[in-house]
């Protein structure tokens, strides 16, 4: 099926050249001009809904003395052509100029320049088209043409976030994207490798011919050229069919898209995997090859079009050198005969930071070269050299990344070869489980680093004192190296580890710590996050799991960097502050609870209160207020805004109401405080009047004073059309928000009936990773009062619906931890009521949950 794309795509082309040249022809005032494809269809690659780009040349010799009648006859002509186009249906995008305008806009703009490289005779003045391709080929510059595509493809890379990897990548413009193959083909073209493929003819011979033109020149070898027409193929057939599955132009392979191209395809589903993610990972291994061959391809079309004498060769080390700021092997064909030389030539790529990559000779070699490593895997030399990466730290980063761009750290680690380019099912992972690991192991190595100790001053602390520190970055490559397998990655990975540990020659200790770290990687975010941290029973319980300190302190590391690496979005100061008050609390517990410590370790809810207490005006007694408050609402609540909710409620002590809002420091939102005696309905109320203006709680802190008082902080997404860094916003902001504090305020008060949930349609993506909710009630640590968990599809009203449940069940809120992210809600209540009382209630209180917050 994939190998009919190139007919496809040519039938298609014909049957639109054979259209507008009937056109064309129907214009009897057209004589002199020239019609001219360009673009992708200059290149006789029509996709079903793409543009079709054309340029009209007008020609310059008109009959003396009767210029502007002619003129006005030939351009009412064009006008009268361009309407027929538009009459058609066809997209139709297009220009019309004199052969000097069209030469002078080339000199002026890249892309005119681009579109004119790869035109293409229609129909019209023959002559015309032939001397517009002579002095445009006259005034073109190679060199300066590299340049410009080069800078131009970086800056598309960057807007895509530099990666192939994203969850719905597009498939022409993100990196390892069709556009990346059009890059290499315009500047061969610009340098005359592509004169004989006849890109300029009648119908472009684009199936395979360019790419055998440039290997047959030296530029590509027979294996990259069949690797990149592979590649090439795919990606077409991907977005042929995005475009008659969507019946519209479609580049992005998107969530709700990605089921329906799997099954067009013909891929199915496996065991482990849906059939879209058997699609996804193919395609993101097509995308890595051309990101892969296309930097190769760069350099050596650049080495074409500058020379050979611009380039010079400064002796490294033994066996390689930098020649123009790349790695150069010496004797390229030393990685055959010893395919562990292909591991130090990433060491020394690693070791000399100012080295912009290995050079397309060496990257070439390596690449022919890679299988043998697979034959050496159980040398003692193989095992060494692996061994330094982890050992060394050093560069560890650049170097696995990139090999794995060039498929060597799969075939040096197996297990780590069946998870490049998997897509993880769901919108926490924002890369591929290949790309987020590296990732995380590049946080590790950040621990380490001095220049961001200001970053994670506690990572930086703890590494800095770890003895076995290699031990981390060997955890960082194998928390998720089981994932797609089936069954709990976390317990296949341990089994990885150690067979990995003992293959490598690591110390029985260091095995142990390294199988911890796998099987327990997400124990500690579980615990921070799910329990009840002011009870001494949960740290009591964490600290027996953990053990010792030596393991308390590595999970913390993999723990953060695990965080940090799932996502931009994931980490924020709140999951921060837990994980560091768990850190401090079980260490305190391993030490046996008397070591002198700090304050923050010894008494973290005492240094949180200094810490707040440093924040406000140096007068302020806020001992009346604090009275009212547990360890629990610091350990729970930031310094900045438990000192914002101190000089807010202070004034107002004794108050039965108290509202106000904030724009959250970090300007990601909109922050809520509600302070009032407790009444029915009261969480349900206040999410309520949430609901009423649309506004999407982001995360909430619902918290019991020892008055009984509610103390609840909500955040909440900012209203549609307001950004708080838009200085005309800044007023309709403040008058939004006084609105809406006064709506709660009205709501307690009077206590009107509550209204129905808002109905609003699913966002696209939550629609696609739609999941079974869950519901889960115990009983928490103090045996008083019930844990709840809900874990469901990220919706609109999501938690009024569940405020709406527990109204009708006379259920009362006493603390709260609403998580969203990724599509998916994530919430945690401590609940007290008689619907709770006997498993029979509890059983109708869960029905009732998921049957609100089903999709």
């Amino acid at each position: 099926m994939i190998t009919s794309i190139s007919y496809r795509l040519l039938e298609n082309t014909q049957r639109i050249d054979a259209q507008l040249c009937a056109l064309w022809a129907q214009q009897s005032s057209l004589n002199g001009c020239a019609l001219i494809a360009v673009g992708g269809y200059g290149r006789a690659e029509m996709y079903p809904h793409s543009d079709v780009d054309l340029l009209i040349v007008q020609g310059s010799e008109l009959v003396q003395g009767h210029e502007s009648i002619l003129r006005e006859v030939q351009d009412a002509a064009i006008s009268a052509f361009v309407t027929a186009l538009w009459d058609t249906g066809l997209h139709i995008g297009h220009s019309v100029r004199t052969l000097a305008e069209c030469l002078s806009e080339a000199a002026n703009d890249i892309t005119v320049q681009t579109a004119m490289l790869e035109a293409r005779h229609l129909a019209g003045d023959a002559a015309l088209f032939a001397a517009m391709q002579t002095q445009f080929s006259q005034q073109l510059q190679p060199a300066s043409f590299l340049q410009a595509k080069t800078l131009e493809m970086q800056q598309r890379h960057q807007r895509h976030e530099n990666t192939a990897y994203s969850l719905e990548p597009n498939c022409k413009e993100s990196p390892g994207g069709l556009r990346d193959l059009h890059i290499l083909l315009w500047i061969a073209k610009a340098a005359g490798l592509l004169e004989d493929t006849n890109l300029s003819g009648r119908h472009a011979n684009h199936t395979s011919k360019p790419w055998q033109t440039l290997q047959k020149q030296g530029i590509l070898s027979a294996t990259e050229c069949r690797s990149l027409q592979r590649a090439e193929r795919l990606l077409q057939m991907v977005r042929w069919t995005l475009h008659t599955t969507a019946k519209r132009r479609e580049d992005r392979l998107v969530f709700d898209l990605q089921t329906q191209v799997a099954d067009s395809l013909g891929y199915v589903a496996t065991p482990g995997r849906r059939a879209s993610e058997v699609l996804m990972q193919k395609y993101y291994l097509a995308a890595k090859t051309i990101s892969q061959l296309n930097s190769l391809l760069l350099q050596s079309l650049e080495r074409r079009i500058l020379g050979e004498s611009s380039y010079q060769n400064v002796a490294l080390v033994a066996g390689y050198c930098e020649q123009n700021g790349f790695l150069h092997a010496e004797d390229i064909q030393i990685f055959e005969r010893d395919p562990v030389e292909i591991l130090r030539a990433f060491q020394v790529l690693a070791a000399h930071p100012q080295l912009r990559d290995l050079s397309a000779d060496t990257q070439r070699a390596i690449w022919n070269g890679r299988d043998g490593l697979m034959k050496v895997r159980q040398t003692v030399a193989f095992k060494t050299t692996l061994m330094q990466f982890f050992k060394r730290g050093a560069g560890l980063t650049r170097s696995f990344r990139a090999m794995n761009n060039l498929g060597i750290l799969g075939r040096a680690l197996p297990a780590f070869r069946r998870i490049v380019g998997q897509m993880q099912h769901d919108l926490f992972h924002v890369y591929t489980v290949d790309q987020h690991i590296l990732t995380v192991l590049r946080n590790m190595r950040r621990f380490a680093m001095p220049q961001h100790v200001h970053e994670y001053p506690l990572c930086s602390q703890l590494l800095a004192g770890f003895e076995s520190e290699y031990v981390l970055y060997v955890a960082a490559l194998f928390h998720d190296i089981a994932k797609g397998r089936g069954g709990d990655h976390s317990d296949l990975g341990q089994r990885d580890v150690r067979r990995f540990g003992s293959d490598m020659g690591m110390s029985a200790p260091d095995i142990d710590l390294a199988v911890f770290l796998v099987k327990q990687h997400l124990m500690m975010s579980t615990v921070a996050q799910k329990s009840d941290l002011s009870a001494p029973v949960t740290i009591a319980k964490f600290a027996a799991l953990v053990g010792t300190e030596q393991r308390l302190s590595a999970l913390y590391l993999l723990t953060v960097a695990d965080i940090r690496g799932t996502s931009p979005k994931v980490w924020n100061a709140w999951k921060g502050k837990l994980l560091e008050s768990l850190y401090h609390q079980t260490l305190r517990q391993l030490r046996g609870g008397t070591t002198a410590l700090s304050e923050a370790i010894d008494n973290p809810a005492l240094h949180a209160q200094n810490v707040v207490q440093a924040l406000l005006q140096s007068d302020t007694q806020p001992k009346a207020l604090w009275d009212t408050l547990d360890d629990a609402y610091f350990l729970r609540n930031s310094p900045q805004d438990a000192a914002w909710h101190t000089q807010v409620l202070l004034p107002q002590i004794g108050n039965a109401i108290t509202v106000a809002s904030r724009v959250a420091p970090d300007g990601t939102g909109l922050q809520v405080l509600v302070c009032a005696n407790d009444q029915a309905e009261l969480f349900a109320r206040i999410c309520s009047c949430f609901d009423v203006v649309g506004l999407a709680v982001l995360d909430a802190q619902v918290y019991t004073t020892r008055k009984g008082q509610a103390l609840d902080h909500f955040v909440l997404a900012m209203p549609d059309g307001l950004n708080s860094e838009n200085a005309e916003h800044i007023s309709e902001l403040a008058s939004f928000s006084l609105h809406l504090e006064q709506r709660i305020k009205t709501s307690l008060t009077t206590q009107p009936p509550l209204p129905a949930p808002r109905s609003a349609r699913l966002p696209r993506q939550s629609r696609h990773f739609a999941f079974a909710p869950q519901c889960h009630i115990s009983p928490d640590e103090k045996g008083s009062s019930y844990l709840l968990e809900i874990q469901a599809v990220d919706q609109p009203s999501l938690l009024y619906r569940i405020a709406q449940v527990f109204a009708t069940f006379h259920v009362a809120v006493h603390t709260a931890r609403i998580t969203t992210l990724g599509g998916r809600a994530e919430d945690f209540f401590i609940v007290s009521g008689d619907a709770l009382d006997t498993a029979k209630t509890q059983i109708s209180l869960e029905t009732a949950l998921l049957v609100a917050v089903a999709v």
